[in-house]
C-alpha cells in the first residue's frame, strides 16, 4: 500500500504540471495498480517425501526383478500391459460404460462449472436496464406542491412520465487483498483434483476388471481339474467297489475311494458357483451386460501370460505420479488458498457501482445528448465486530489445511507400502510357482510309484488313494499360485499408477 500512495503523490504533481491531459493517464495507471491485488495465501514451501528414497531390498525382493530399469511401468499403457484379447475388450467396455467412471466424469464437470462460477467474480456483472415510470404526485405527498384548490377542496396534482435506459454494473468487488483470487485458486485446485480422482477411478477399474477376469480363468481351470479328477475318481471307485464285492479290496479302501469321489463332486459345484460370481462381478464392472464377450470358453494359457519383467531399484519418487497423490496435493493447495481468503476477510472490502445511460420524460428525446446521465459510487466496508466469525473461519481454514497436509503425507506412505508389498509379491511368486510345479511333478511321480507297488501287490490301495489326493491338492495349489502371480503383477501395475498415462 505504501507503493500505491507513493505513486499517487507523484501522479498528483504531474497533474499540476501538465494539466488535464495527464488526468486520463493517472486514472488508467491507478486503476491498474488497484486491480493488481495482494495475496495472503501462505507459502507451502517444498515437501519432502515421508518415505525412503528407494524401495526395500533383500531376499524377498531379489528374485525375478530383472530387465530394463529404464522401462517405467507407469508409461506402459494397459493395452500393452495386458496380453489377453478378451480382457482388453472387457477393460475397454468398462472404461466406456462403468458407472463409477461416469460419476467421476460428472464430478469433473461439476467442479469445472463451480470454477467457472467463481472465476466470474473477476469481472463485473454488466447489465442493460430499461424502465418506464408513470407517477402521480400531489401536495399532500410532498408538502411542496402549492397549486390552486380544485373543486371539492383537493390540492393540485401532477403526473410525471419517465423513460430510462442504463448500462452498468453493481457492487463489483475490487480485489485489493486477494480474497476473490484466493477463492478462485481454491476452486481451480478443486477442479484439478477431480481430474486426478477420475484417473484414480480408471486405474482401480482396470485393476478390478483384470483381477476379476483372472479369478474367472483360475476358477475355470479349477473346474476343469475337478471334472477330470471326478472322472478318474469315479473310475477308481467303480473298480474298488467291484474288487470289494470279490473280496479283493477292503471296506476301508472302498470308503476312502468314496470320500475322494464326493470331495471332487463338492469341489465341482463350488467352482461352478465361483465362476458364476466372477461373471456377475465382470458384468457389474463392465457396466454393459449386453455387450459382454463370450466368457465360457476355457483358456488355460491365460494363467501362463503376463510374464512382463519389472525393473530393479525403481526410485520411490516415482510415486508422486500416482493420481491419488496428485489429487491429495491439489486438495492441499485448495485448502491453503482458503486460508488466503479467510485472511483477506479481515480487511476492508471495496466495491464499485457505476451506470451510464439516458433518462427523459419524453420517449422521443430519450437518446438525445441532453438526456445522458451517469452514476459513480465506490463503497468501502470494514468489518468491526463479527462475534468471532472471521477468526473462527481463519482457524477452520488452517485446521483443514493441516488435515490436508496429513492426508497428503498419509497417501504417499500408503502408496509406498502398496508398491513395496507388490514388489515383494512379484519377486517371490515366480519362485513359488516353480516350487509348486516341482511339487506337482513329485506328487505325480509318487502316484505312479504307488500305483506300480499296488499292482505288484506290495501296498494296499489306500496308499494309491492318498497319493492321488495329494496330487489333486498340489495341482489346485499350482493353479492358485499362477493366478496369484498374475494378480501380484496387476497389483504392482496399479500401485505405481499404471494405466492412467496412455489409453492405448
Amino acid at each position: 500500500m505504501k507503493r500505491l500512495f507513493k505513486v499517487g503523490k507523484i501522479a498528483e504533481k504531474r497533474i499540476h504540471m501538465k494539466g488535464i491531459k495527464m488526468r486520463k493517464g493517472l486514472i488508467i495507471g491507478t486503476t491498474c495498480l488497484l486491480l493488481s491485488s495482494c495475496s495472503f495465501i501462505p507459502s507451502l514451501g517444498s515437501f519432502g517425501l515421508p518415505i525412503p528414497s528407494s524401495y526395500p531390498d533383500g531376499r524377498a525382493y531379489d528374485p525375478g526383478l530383472s530387465g530394463d530399469a529404464q522401462k517405467i511401468l507407469q508409461d506402459i499403457s494397459w493395452f500393452n500391459f495386458y496380453q489377453d484379447e478378451t480382457l482388453k475388450n472387457l477393460i475397454a467396455l468398462g472404461l466406456e460404460n462403468n458407472n463409477s467412471i461416469k460419476t467421476a466424469a460428472l464430478s469433473i464437470e461439476e467442479a469445472r462449472t463451480l470454477y467457472g462460477i467463481q472465476r466470474s467474480d473477476f469481472v463485473p456483472d454488466v447489465s442493460l436496464d430499461g424502465a418506464y415510470t408513470r407517477q402521480k404526485i400531489n401536495a399532500n405527498s410532498t408538502g411542496r406542491i402549492q397549486g390552486p384548490q380544485q373543486a371539492g377542496g383537493g390540492n393540485q396534482s401532477f403526473i410525471f412520465d419517465n423513460y430510462s435506459v442504463n448500462l452498468g454494473f453493481t457492487a463489483y468487488e475490487l480485489d485489493f487483498f486477494g480474497r476473490v483470487r484466493s477463492l478462485n485458486t481454491a476452486a481451480l485446485n478443486d477442479y484439478l483434483s477431480t481430474i486426478s480422482a477420475l484417473e484414480t477411478v480408471r486405474i482401480s477399474l482396470i485393476s478390478d476388471i483384470a483381477a476379476a477376469y483372472t479369478s474367472l480363468r483360475a476358477n475355470q481351470s479349477l473346474l476343469k481339474l475337478a471334472e477330470d479328477t471326478l472322472e478318474t475318481r469315479q473310475q477308481s471307485y467303480d473298480l474298488i467297489s467291484k474288487r470289494a464285492e470279490e473280496g479283493i479290496s477292503t471296506d476301508l479302501e472302498l470308503a476312502q475311494a468314496e470320500t475322494l469321489l464326493l470331495q471332487a463332486r463338492v469341489d465341482l459345484y463350488q467352482f461352478l458357483n465361483a465362476i458364476t460370481q466372477d461373471k456377475n462381478a465382470l458384468r457389474l464392472l463392465v457396466g454393459t451386460p449386453d455387450k459382454m464377450p463370450d466368457l465360457d470358453m476355457y483358456e488355460e494359457e491365460y494363467l501362463n501370460t503376463l510374464s512382463l519383467e519389472f525393473p530393479v531399484g525403481m526410485p520411490s519418487d516415482l510415486l508422486v505420479r500416482r493420481p491419488d497423490i496428485i489429487e491429495a496435493e491439489y486438495q492441499l493447495y485448495s485448502a491453503n488458498a482458503d486460508i488466503g481468503a479467510a485472511r483477506a476477510a479481515f480487511l476492508p472490502r471495496v466495491s464499485l457501482t457505476t451506470t451510464g445511460g439516458y433518462t427523459s420524460s419524453e420517449f422521443n428525446n430519450l437518446f438525445d445528448n441532453a438526456s445522458q446521465v451517469w452514476t459513480f459510487s465506490p463503497q468501502i466496508s470494514l468489518p468491526i465486530f463479527t462475534g468471532g466469525r472471521l477468526k473462527n473461519n481463519l482457524d477452520l481454514a488452517e485446521i483443514r489445511k493441516d488435515i490436508a497436509v496429513v492426508n497428503y503425507e498419509n497417501t504417499i506412505e500408503v502408496a509406498f507400502r502398496e508398491v513395496s508389498d507388490a514388489l515383494s509379491a512379484v519377486s517371490t511368486f515366480d519362485e513359488r510357482v516353480k516350487a509348486q510345479s516341482d511339487l506337482v511333478n513329485a506328487a505325480k511321480r509318487r502316484t505312479e510309484l504307488s500305483t506300480m507297488r499296488y499292482d505288484a501287490g506290495i501296498e494296499n490301495y489306500l496308499a494309491v488313494l492318498d497319493s492321488k489326493r495329494e496330487l489333486y491338492t498340489a495341482q489346485q495349489n499350482l493353479i492358485l499360485q499362477k493366478a496369484g502371480e498374475i494378480n501380484s503383477k496387476i497389483t504392482l501395475y496399479k500401485a505405481v499408477g499404471g494405466g492412467a498415462v496412455l489409453d492405448k
